[in-house]
């Protein structure tokens, strides 16, 4: 794992973007009012986006991408659990889980985004970190993240019902 100086660097990295937002806090409520809030404003800026501009006449031949499809409304529902101890982002989809690992270089990146899986199934299967990995080398994939702004990212899927426990 990535050595507490080079998290500091990755952070750094963020608060100086401008096409982030870090803000650091204490308790799983500030958490949640954070992401409502910079969800309202992502939101907000895709469709102002998406609308046509005054004056500028919409092009007959041209379909709108399907992100600029207009909604007349959205519902989105988060939780927040403090009862869970992450060191990164993990998601739970219909599909799968998925460990997100960040990284300098693509070998960073992974080795984060493996540790997160292996965390992550031996809290939710109860299994020794060298079990764990062991499945993981049969049923994991890794799936490039992102290779831009001098990070790299890299997660790990596990989908569901690949160990056959249907917990998983």
């Amino acid at each position: 794992m990535p050595g507490a100086d080079v998290h500091r660097v990755r952070i750094h990295r963020i608060e100086r973007d401008d096409r982030t937002s870090y803000r650091p806090f204490s308790n799983a409520d500030e958490l949640e009012d954070l992401i409502e809030n910079d969800l309202a404003l992502m939101l907000t800026e895709r469709f102002a986006a998406a609308a046509p501009r005054a004056g500028e006449p919409a092009a007959p031949d041209e379909a709108p991408p399907p992100w600029a499809t207009p909604l007349e409304r959205g519902e989105l529902t988060l939780t927040v659990r403090d009862d869970l101890e992450l060191r990164g982002p993990v998601a739970l989809t219909s599909d799968a889980w998925i460990a997100l690992g960040l990284g300098e270089s693509l070998n960073d990146a992974t080795v984060d985004a493996v540790d997160s899986m292996l965390r992550l199934m031996g809290r939710e299967l109860g299994l020794e970190r060298r079990d764990a990995l062991a499945l993981a080398s049969v049923v994991v994939d890794l799936r490039i993240t992102q290779v831009v702004n001098g990070v790299m990212g890299v997660h790990a899927v596990l989908p569901h019902g690949a160990l056959g426990s249907g917990r998983i």
